[in-house]
């Protein structure tokens, strides 16, 4: 939810890097590090950007530091210098496996944007191997299972799905992951909803949870659920940009309750 408390944060990290070499550099990368998180939620990128290159400026041996530029260089579908910043990552903590299962999802990303089926293979194959020196670490079976979902190698993409599962059963966006597979794979909506519906037990501000099961009920003409999901979706949004699309979908399921009911069309059992 947007609130207050982000702005108390930054002044007070701002405060402990305007003390500059009084404070321990390692001290001054990990708030140069929060601090671009917290930009990036404020939806200020550019700036976020600067933090992150400060603090890679100080310490090119952080990993985390070229971690969270690549993710935020991701976001701005800047597919080759993420891919830079998460093998730089990776190089510099082989040890470290959230590095690399994103640096083989960003590959895998690159290889499709240029046709490049060699660099697809490495990427494909990285995963297996990542998988085999660390098998209880479930980004990097999450991350494949996706990939796998686009490349429809559905039954695979399930195996992978519930190895996730097994090892951490309490992530929601595993269940909604699956729920989307379930819909491009079998259409089958009830098994969807179900999954979504367990992603929220799982954890109650879901965004992504509730946005999927808005999205399916109006698909499905259930529109007082869709609306109530979506409503839920706003008010979990962190940034202007999550809220303005969460509200044009609600809009857009509200339009079309009105206009049905004007019409005296049926839209399914949600409105009756």
């Amino acid at each position: 939810m947007l609130g207050c408390a982000p702005h108390k944060a930054k002044e007070d990290l701002k405060a402990l890097l305007d003390k500059g070499d009084a404070v321990d550099t390692k001290v001054r990368v990990n708030a140069m590090i929060k601090l671009g998180t917290l930009k990036l939620h404020a939806e200020q990128i550019e700036e976020a950007l600067q933090e992150f290159s400060k603090a890679a400026n100080l310490d090119d041996k952080n990993a985390d530091v070229f971690l969270h530029r690549g993710q935020v260089l991701l976001m701005q579908d800047l597919i080759e210098d993420t891919l830079k910043d998460l093998e730089t990552s990776a190089e510099l903590r082989p040890d470290f496996p959230s590095a690399l299962a994103q640096k083989y999802y960003v590959q895998y990303r690159c290889a499709v944007r240029n046709g490049d089926m060699q660099l697809r293979k490495e990427a494909l194959d990285g995963f297996q191997q990542l998988h085999e020196k660390f098998p209880r670490f479930p980004e990097s079976f999450l991350l494949y299972a996706q990939l796998l979902t686009e490349l429809q190698e559905f039954d695979k993409a399930q195996e992978y799905f519930r190895k996730a599962q097994e090892v951490d059963p309490s992530d929601p966006n595993v269940y909604v992951h699956m729920g989307l597979m379930q819909i491009q794979w079998k259409q089958d909506f009830n098994e969807a909803v179900s999954l979504f519906q367990q992603a929220i037990r799982h954890d109650s501000k879901c965004q992504f949870a509730y946005e999927s099961l808005g999205s399916l009920q109006v698909q499905r003409g259930l529109l007082k659920e869709g609306l109530d999901a979506f409503e839920k979706a706003i008010e979990l949004a962190q940034t202007e940009t999550e809220l303005a699309h969460l509200c044009a979908l609600r809009d857009a399921a509200e339009a079309q309750a009105n206009v049905a009911a004007r019409l005296g069309i049926p839209v399914g059992p949600g409105l009756h």
